[in-house]
């Protein structure tokens, strides 16, 4: 989203490890009820956050405990919103992956492979980052407005 002016900032800090995607539930829900009006946004939202958390500390981190992921909620006029994770996993630009390859890997993996592939369906865009001193972050934006008109519609899509 070209031009998106942030208005108000959230942080939420998790660490990998056990539990670790139920913190990030509890901690999204508080943050995203705050300043998110529309429940089916918020759900959206939760669900590529989710989504795109996991296939950090699955990939990057590769399960390991102990390691950071920091989640700014960043919300912008009108109902634009993004979110940015920032990991120090080796740098990748998961946004790079052509979508067809998304697509197969959600066929061929049947079960598995579809966080990514749906992320890149829910979120109106993307955009990578390598940080300094290694990792990466990863920006998720979004239009409440258009989330909670096709929260259906982007499921079907993602499943």
């Amino acid at each position: 989203m070209d031009g998106f002016k942030s208005l108000i900032s959230r942080r939420l800090r998790i660490t990998s490890g056990p539990g670790a995607l139920s913190r990030l539930r509890r901690g999204l829900r508080e943050v995203l009820v705050l300043d998110l009006r529309r429940p089916e946004a918020r759900a959206m939202a939760m669900l590529a956050v989710e989504e795109a958390v996991a296939n950090i500390l699955e990939h990057g981190y590769g399960n390991r405990a102990g390691l950071p992921v920091e989640i700014t909620l960043r919300i912008g006029e009108g109902e634009r919103f993004a979110v940015v994770l920032r990991d120090r996993a080796p740098v990748v630009d998961v946004t790079a992956l052509p979508p067809r390859d998304l697509d197969r890997l959600a066929r061929d993996l049947a079960t598995r492979g579809r966080g990514l592939a749906m992320v890149r369906r829910i979120a109106e865009s993307m955009r990578h980052r390598p940080r300094r001193g290694g990792g990466n972050e990863l920006t998720l934006f979004f239009d409440a407005e258009r989330l909670a008109g096709g929260a259906e519609t982007l499921s079907g899509k993602a499943a």
